[in-house]
Formats: structure tokens, C-alpha cells, sequence
């Protein structure tokens, strides 16, 4: 690549870097082509990837970690909620009482997750979260052993996405997204 080619681009990475003072919710621009903020200020997303973050950090560690990926110029980060029915967060809990259904949340393992998100939100930056991973290489909730997905069906599964939405109505920094590695 030639090097004034990649010092423009430097330099265009740079202005979107420098923004500060995001405002959530986010929306799409009025011809649809990219994201604004509240105020209808453009914004970047510059997505970091921890997706365990919710499940192998503690509430310190996860404030390091996203105040050196604020630092770094990045203005979104993607996790999951939980990756696979086996993940216990470091506190020892489970996001579930029961993987194979979704409606016994434990309080305990989505209040940490809260924490998190209020970090991000401290710090201005965007959550994509895929609240349950659905599948990847014969794990997470669709490819596991026994398919907490399928097994819970629609009712459950729609329960359990007003239950988050409830549970985090407050942080307006934060999108669903859900994620398949198999698209199904």
C-alpha cells in the first residue's frame, strides 16, 4: 500500500476516533446509509469483540479492559450474554437454574451482566450483545448435546427476550443482535 494512501486513511480513522460524547440510542440516518446518534451526529462503529466478556471477567477486571478499548479509540464492543448452556461466570453462576429452559433466570449471573453494561454506558460505548449464542462447531445453545433452543420453543424463547428487555430497558447503549455461525 502506498504510504500517503495509508496516512490518509490514518488520518480518516483518526476523525472518527476522536469523537467523544455519543448519545444514545442510536438510529439510522435519515437516507438510511449509516448510523446517528440522539442528536444526529454520525457515529462509527468501531466494534471490539470480547465476546466472553460477560462470563470470564470480574466487574474490575471488565472496566480495565473496557476503558483500554475505549482508550483505543473503539466505539462499540460485541459480546454474548452467555456462549454456551456450560458458562459459569467467575461469581460461580449459571445464566440459567435450568440450561434447557429459559425461563429460570438466574437473577444473580443477568445482575452482573447489568454491571457490565452500565460500565459501557459510563464510558459511551455501544453494546451489541447476542444474548445466547446459538451455534458454532457443535456448542453454544442450538448445537449443544441438548439443543436448549429447540428444546424451549417459541414461547419460552420470546419470554426470555422480554424478560431482557425489561431487565435492561434502562441502557439505551445497547442492541441485540443474534448470531449463528451455521445461519440458521
Amino acid at each position: 500500500m502506498n504510504v500517503r494512501l495509508l496516512l490518509r486513511l490514518a488520518g480518516f480513522s483518526l476523525l472518527f476516533h476522536s469523537a467523544v460524547g455519543q448519545t444514545f440510542p442510536l438510529k439510522t440516518s435519515p437516507n438510511g446509509r449509516y448510523f446517528v446518534d440522539a442528536t444526529g451526529k454520525p457515529f462509527f462503529y468501531h466494534a471490539d469483540t470480547p465476546w466472553f466478556l460477560c462470563h470470564q471477567l470480574t466487574l474490575g477486571e471488565a472496566r480495565e479492559y473496557l476503558r483500554h478499548t475505549k482508550n483505543l479509540g473503539f466505539t462499540a464492543v460485541q459480546v454474548q450474554f452467555s456462549n454456551s448452556p456450560a458458562d459459569v461466570n467467575r461469581a460461580g453462576q449459571r445464566p440459567f437454574r435450568d440450561p434447557n429452559d429459559f425461563m429460570t433466570v438466574n437473577e444473580a449471573y443477568f445482575d452482573h451482566v447489568g454491571k457490565l453494561l452500565a460500565v459501557a454506558d459510563s464510558l459511551g460505548l455501544l453494546v451489541n450483545a447476542a444474548p445466547l449464542w446459538k451455534d458454532c462447531c457443535g456448542t453454544g445453545y442450538g448445537g449443544a448435546a441438548n439443543k436448549p433452543y429447540q428444546r424451549n420453543g417459541a414461547q419460552k424463547a420470546r419470554w426470555f427476550g422480554q424478560y431482557l428487555g425489561k431487565k435492561f430497558e434502562k441502557f439505551q447503549n445497547l442492541v441485540y443482535t443474534t448470531l449463528s455461525a451455521t445461519g440458521k
